[in-house]
């Protein structure tokens, strides 16, 4: 008898281990993917909002239309897979507003409700929506299409699938796609539950940001490295220069980062460089005002020499 009692005992117990380590595991698997949840969540909320918005983009009866006019018409949306955009307080001042908050940054980062949408043209092209919540609901701001130097990553699902492969077996906190059009790039930003951030830079079109920073679109980096890199390439404007570009309204339409390009800093090899041509001119220079001199110094020696004769 007390050897079943016994057996029934290490039984009990056993069951209770696997159903705690059962019920662990998928604590630890649902904090995985949370992110993922509260993605798929407020994009759903945003698809119920704003698809009679989207679907009045859409152009029907193309018979009339020429080439040029159906390769920026929207034949469809992919909804399914939207990303929601956020901005910097200031992409002008990112390096400068980061150490400012104690090399933490998702303290930039601010949520307005911005999604990019994936669509195709008539010419199955390809075109993105800027949609953004106003307070009497969505609106779309822009289309973009071909190259687009505004949106510049992948679709949804192949961000997720990129974090999920990336990062797997890691607790994250939060996910993040910011836009930082000052630098034409967009930045894939991740908070992993233990503090450390991460980042995945996207490049637009024609920009040579990442080239300059010596980095690859796509790739993981931790943000202080991230950080590190770009003030190894780039030069802020100051403060007082903000300041006095605003009293100047050089700002144009798009306001300060719309005029403004970023500023790249003057290498040691091209500062050598430009010092070795500022020698060489100077060289130049002396050179042909001492021939000059000599010359004029003959002309004089000559003219004398001539009224001595004389």
């Amino acid at each position: 008898m007390k050897s079943i009692v016994w057996k029934a005992g290490i039984l009990f117990l056993f069951l209770v281990y696997i159903l705690c380590n059962m019920n662990y595991r998928n604590v630890r698997a649902s904090d995985v993917n949370q992110w993922e949840k509260e993605w798929e969540d407020s994009r759903r909320q945003m698809e119920r909002e704003s698809r009679s918005v989207l679907e009045k983009e859409i152009i029907f009866g193309n018979e009339d239309m020429s080439d040029e006019e159906k390769s920026t018409s929207l034949k469809s949306f992919d909804i399914d897979n939207a990303i929601p955009i956020c901005t910097l307080s200031s992409d002008v001042t990112m390096l400068a507003d980061y150490h400012k908050h104690g090399d933490d940054f998702s303290k930039l980062i601010q949520w307005d409700n911005r999604w990019y949408i994936p669509g195709t043209t008539m010419t199955d092209g390809y075109a993105s929506i800027l949609l953004q919540k106003e307070k009497d609901g969505y609106q779309v701001y822009a289309q973009y299409f071909g190259d687009d130097e505004v949106y510049i990553a992948d679709t949804g699902q192949e961000i997720k699938d990129k974090i999920k492969k990336e990062f797997k077996n890691t607790e994250i906190e939060r996910i993040q796609i910011i836009s930082v059009p000052f630098y034409k790039m967009n930045l894939v930003y991740i908070k992993q539950s233990d503090g450390n951030e991460k980042i995945i830079p996207y490049q637009g079109t024609g920009a040579t940001t990442l080239a300059d920073i010596n980095e690859k679109s796509g790739s993981v980096y931790s943000v202080a490295r991230f950080i590190s890199d770009m003030e190894s390439a780039y030069d802020e404007y100051t403060e007082k220069e903000l300041a006095r570009i605003q009293e100047e309204n050089e700002m144009g339409e798009g306001g300060i980062g719309g005029a403004l390009l970023p500023k790249k800093k003057m290498h040691r090899g091209a500062r050598k460089e430009n010092g070795d041509s500022v020698t060489n001119y100077m060289i130049i220079v002396i050179c042909s005002l001492f021939v000059v001199f000599v010359g004029m110094s003959f002309i004089v020696i000559q003219k004398k020499r001539g009224k001595n004769h004389a």
